[in-house]
């Protein structure tokens, strides 16, 4: 037997007898919180999945899902745990094991076995010999859902692939000639100080040029031209920093191909989107500007697929942006409109917050916000892709958690949680 004794022997009277019983099941059993830590799994999973001991100490770090399982069946786990959460409701679903050619019917569901720890317990039985094409509307159900994530996926591959290869391309182009720009205009400035410099030395010598030569002066107005070159300049050198910090963030936010993992300045991923989204801030004649309070704590580098997040920055932050421009549309919004942001580290977790004060979604949608082409805006506008990319990206992708929370009063929040560090999958591997 597998157990992570010190806390499954607290929700037993007679640890024997449950031991025996479970060990004698054929059904591969498992339970973990719905942080995704193991504390028990009976002998029929050891034989399963061919994982070792989960904790034979309190002392030991708990396991997960990475730690235990193969790579295919971590991810199908993710998505039932997050659609057993969500929906508070059990789920069944077939998952095909690759070791054995097997194909494994699981059934997850929640149960409370002490007052205020829910607990997800995971049923799976190898049904390779049994199992048929699907036949009824519920399998087919499934089949349909399985196929549209897979559409999905596809279509946020391309678009990232090819908005990442526009955006380099366009930085790349685009930086060469504004360097050279950037670097000349010191050495106009250097060079005009210098001329001027020299033209009022001889002015104070020469106080009495001759008349071609100060009518020469005055029609040029040299007093001012003196005075303003240098302004000129100087707002020229302003416009090739504002060029060249425009191409830093289209180069950060182009990171959509990055196929390996890496660690990222979010703050940098967060500043890049709002940059290139600045044109859908300011203000229009429909409303005044929409200001961005950030309110940003210090985070340490986050292990990530930089380009990844960065699209769930942008889905959200555009979301945030449609939603005031609706409620100025309405009239229903109140205050100036703002968009809050907000970073800060918890027990080795990077949180992000997007908060906006447009209008609040409704109840009866929000435990639909992240299902794949589910949209309320209307025809024509939006794919509904969004936020079911953004929920795979974070949640399955880097076993983090995106929530949202939204009411009329407050508005919509939408909550990014994500580990500092990615864990290893049984396999030796990152999450993918």
């Amino acid at each position: 037997m597998v157990r992570s004794g010190a806390i499954f022997e607290t929700l037993v009277d007679r640890q024997q007898l449950w031991t025996t019983l479970f060990n004698h099941l054929k059904t591969a059993i498992h339970l973990k919180t719905l942080q995704g830590q193991w504390l028990y799994a009976n002998d029929a999973s050891h034989r399963l999945w061919g994982h070792g001991p989960i904790g034979e100490t309190t002392t030991e770090q708990p396991k997960t899902d990475r730690d235990l399982l193969p790579l295919a069946q971590v991810v199908d786990f993710a998505q039932a745990d997050a659609k057993v959460m969500r929906h508070q409701n059990d789920t069944e679903f077939t998952t095909r094991y690759s070791r054995y050619a097997s194909t494994i019917l699981v059934r997850k569901s929640l149960i409370s076995l002490t007052h205020d720890h829910p607990l997800i317990l995971t049923e799976c039985q190898d049904v390779t010999n049994c199992y048929q094409q699907p036949t009824n509307t519920d399998a087919l159900e499934d089949v349909l859902q399985e196929l549209q994530q897979a559409q999905l996926q596809l279509v946020q591959n391309a678009k990232m692939s090819h908005l990442g290869q526009l955006m380099a391309g366009v930085a790349h182009e685009i930086n060469n000639p504004v360097n050279f720009i950037y670097g000349n205009i010191r050495h106009a400035q250097s060079y005009t100080q210098d001329l001027i410099a020299l033209i009022s030395a001889y002015q104070a010598v020469y106080t009495h040029p001759m008349d071609n030569l100060q009518t020469l002066l005055d029609e040029r107005d040299f007093d001012f031209l003196s005075t303003d070159l240098p302004k000129v300049l100087a707002s020229m050198q302003l416009g090739a920093e504002r060029i060249r910090s425009i191409v830093a963030s289209l180069s950060i936010f182009s990171r959509m191909d990055e196929a390996e993992m890496q660690l990222v300045n979010l703050h940098e991923g967060i500043n890049s989107t709002l940059m290139i989204l600045e044109h859908r801030l300011k203000a229009n004649n429909h409303r005044p500007a929409i200001v961005v309070h950030k309110q940003y704590n210090k985070l340490p580098l986050v292990e990530c697929y930089a380009g990844q997040l960065n699209q769930v920055f942008m889905n959200l932050l555009v979301n945030a942006i449609d939603a005031i421009d609706e409620s100025i549309e309405n009239n229903t919004l109140a205050i100036l409109p703002c968009i809050t942001i907000s970073t800060r580290l918890e027990k080795q977790q990077a949180i992000m917050t997007i908060h906006n004060h447009g209008p609040g979604i409704p109840v009866h949608i929000q435990s639909r916000l992240f299902d794949p082409f589910f949209t309320t805006k209307p025809v024509g506008k939006g794919t509904g892709m969004g936020l079911s990319i953004s929920y795979r990206i974070i949640n399955e992708r880097h076993g983090g958690r995106l929530t949202c929370e939204s009411s009329d009063e407050i508005g919509t929040t939408f909550t990014i949680v994500l580990p500092v560090r990615q864990c290893l999958v049984a396999d030796g591997s990152r999450p993918q």
